[in-house]
């Protein structure tokens, strides 16, 4: 990873993260600042850093405040009415029949090590387990059938169809060594140069897409399908890899 760094730099990916005092997050993020930065020496145990997203489940911007105090005390997580009577979720959902998307990342950051040298020289190492997921194209019933379960009445004895969903899930082990170097400081801009080399060590992956999805919810407890066409392919952190495929028509 290569990088160049003139002025503040603020990664969609990372909000609140990215300043003058990211200090070894630098190194991860765009190594060229380290020498920038108003920290010059620092020494991180271990971190933890998780992110979200989906287009389906949401909770509303008024009630957002009160989530997050919920999980930082002893107070009541907010709940909403569910579509079924009696039902309440800690969440709302999207009622539209659009397909949805999610993406999911957790990041367990060991030791890693800044260190800064005659004021223009920096040296960073870093190692990170890192966990993604990313769901694209999923059928709009899924996550409501998930929510709702298979009692949902007003889902049952409808002709569901859909192709082209896609599912991929990787795990792996990261060791970053870094170098920046200060180009320029004239009191009004400084320009730096740095580059990062990783090494990446593969611990288990998965993907997996189907071709053709068609099926009915008889009821609560029974599904029907007249088509599900698709394939998995899977990596586990053993000798043996595996490739499994599913088909049938009905």
């Amino acid at each position: 990873m290569l990088g160049a760094f003139m002025g503040k730099v603020m990664p969609q990916t990372a909000p609140g993260v990215f300043d003058n005092y990211s200090g070894t997050s630098f190194i991860w993020l765009n190594p060229s600042s380290m020498s920038t930065a108003f920290v010059y020496d620092d020494f991180s145990l271990a971190s933890v850093s998780l992110g979200f997203d989906n287009s389906f489940a949401y909770v509303p911007s008024n009630k957002l405040l009160p989530s997050l105090a919920a999980v930082f005390s002893n107070q009541p997580w907010p709940t909403y009415s569910g579509v079924q009577p009696g039902k309440s979720y800690y969440f709302k959902y999207d009622e539209s029949t659009q397909p949805c998307s999610l993406y999911q990342s957790f990041d367990v950051v060991f030791p890693s090590l800044m260190k800064t040298f005659g004021g223009i020289h920096t040296i960073g190492f870093s190692l990170r387990g890192r966990f993604c997921t990313s769901v694209d194209r999923m059928p709009w019933e899924i996550p409501v059938l998930i929510t709702e379960s298979l009692e949902y009445e007003d889902m049952h004895h409808i002709r569901y169809t859909s192709e082209g969903m896609r599912v991929a899930a990787m795990g792996w082990t990261e060791a970053d060594i870094a170098y920046s170097t200060l180009l320029f400081d004239d009191g009004v801009m400084r320009m730096s140069v740095g580059g990062t080399g990783k090494l990446l060590m593969g611990m288990t992956g998965l993907s997996g897409n189907t071709d053709a999805l068609d099926y009915v919810v008889e009821n609560k407890d029974s599904l029907y399908f007249y088509a599900l066409d698709g394939d998995i392919q899977m990596a586990l952190p053993f000798s043996n890899q595996y490739n499994w495929q599913l088909a049938t028509r009905g």
